[in-house]
């Protein structure tokens, strides 16, 4: 029985993508700088997309790199490589020992060449790794994406037809929910292809190669906004392979299954005692960005400035407070922080400001989010007051979400 396939995820305003492997070094070693390359792990969604190094270094300030597609090319000048990283807001700041920098956005089973542009003063030290990246090990890899493009690589048998549908996910979600719609009904509408592909969504332009007037339509690609990839496989015709559950019972049918995606599977939402935005605030000075956010009401703090949310008595003595904001990089110096007390107590101070491309940078640009969490005691008052203050600029609140604590 033929399976179907369904990757979600998340697109931000930042570049995410990927994991790979083989390497050498190609520059000799000096006494302020050793690069190496440091192993991934097989099951990891970026394995064939991405390449992690660890640069020894002493007496470097920052650096930055560039990616060359080959291994022969040609070095540029430290300065050039460093030049367009500031304009690109990508220069990272280095310390004496180890230091960890991920290479992402590469496709799968190709060469290219690394470029480190290190500054010691007013010199800059350029070394490389050659790298080849590994096979793509996965049906549905994003690899790359940009504020309005995404570029994805199905992995498919060379005589395999399938089908790839592409939209938002609340429009996915409403035809499920408003007219019974099976993910095989949804994918059934989508591109007809063959063998394995790399495929770049861009907003403005056709998921098809001849679009017919008044029936295909442009692809909409937007930061901020959660999208559904679905890949299902067919015949040469375009007919859905796969069966269907209607809820009639019977025991000649398998539910369908995803895939590993970008994403972990969607799982059933906890139900929180309180949910707000950042736009639900009943004091302070909450600067709304309309649009913004999983519900379009993320709101801005100032620094300096505070946003309190009210909530009424709860059965239990303590809650967990769930805050979510906008995975932004710090505007000014490299901190970014808030507080966070409940009815007056000593305020708590969480920092989540990220380094470069990290792991967690990576989790919060897919699912377009910055979480923290905080367990909170709960005084036996009738009603209660959360307040959540900016530290730092840059501060954007997207959701707060409460739990009792059992």
């Amino acid at each position: 029985m033929r399976k179907l396939y369904r990757c979600l995820f998340l697109l931000s305003t930042l570049v995410l993508a990927g994991g790979m492997w083989s390497c050498s070094d190609d520059d000799d070693e000096t006494e302020s700088v050793v690069i190496t390359q440091t192993s991934t792990d097989e099951t990891s969604e970026v394995y064939a997309t991405s390449a992690t190094f660890k640069l020894a270094t002493r007496g470097v300030e920052s650096f930055a790199y560039q990616v060359v597609e080959g291994a022969d090319a040609t070095a540029p000048a430290g300065e050039v490589i460093y030049a367009e990283a500031q304009e690109n807001n990508i220069v990272i700041s280095a310390e004496d020992g180890d230091n960890e920098v991920t290479v992402y956005g590469l496709e799968g089973n190709k060469t290219y060449t690394v470029f480190f542009a290190l500054k010691k003063g007013a010199e800059y030290i350029v070394k490389s790794q050659t790298i080849t990246t590994p096979a793509y090990t996965r049906l549905i890899t994003v690899i790359d994406t940009k504020p309005y493009s995404i570029k994805l690589h199905i992995e498919m048998p060379e005589n395999t037809y399938y089908k790839l549908s592409f939209g938002a996910r609340d429009m996915y979600q409403a035809q499920k929910d408003q007219f019974g719609m099976t993910d095989g009904d949804y994918v059934s509408y989508g591109q007809l292809y063959k063998g394995a592909k790399t495929i770049n969504l861009v907003d403005g332009e056709y998921l098809e190669e001849n679009p017919v007037p008044d029936e295909d339509f442009p692809i909409q690609v937007l930061p901020g906004y959660p999208y559904v990839i679905l890949v299902a496989e067919c015949d040469a015709d375009g007919n859905v392979l796969c069966e269907y559950d209607y809820g009639d019972g019977g025991d000649d049918w398998e539910p369908m299954k995803t895939t590993r995606s970008a994403t972990a599977p969607m799982t059933a939402d906890r139900k929180a005692a309180c949910q707000w935005n950042g736009a639900e605030a009943k004091k302070g000075n909450a600067i709304v960005c309309e649009g913004l956010g999983y519900e379009g009401k993320a709101a801005e703090i100032r620094k300096g400035d505070a946003l309190t949310f009210s909530f009424g008595n709860l059965k239990t003595d303590s809650v967990e407070v769930d805050i979510r904001l906008l995975p932004n990089h710090p505007v000014h110096g490299d901190k970014l922080r808030f507080s966070v007390s409940l009815d007056g107590a000593e305020p708590e101070v969480i920092a989540y400001e990220t380094k470069g491309r990290s792991e967690e940078w990576k989790e919060n640009v897919l699912r377009n989010q910055a979480i923290r969490k905080i367990v909170l005691p709960v005084l036996g008052r009738k009603s209660h007051q959360l307040v959540i203050k900016a530290l730092d600029e840059g501060v954007i609140l997207d959701q707060v979400m409460l739990y009792e604590v059992n």
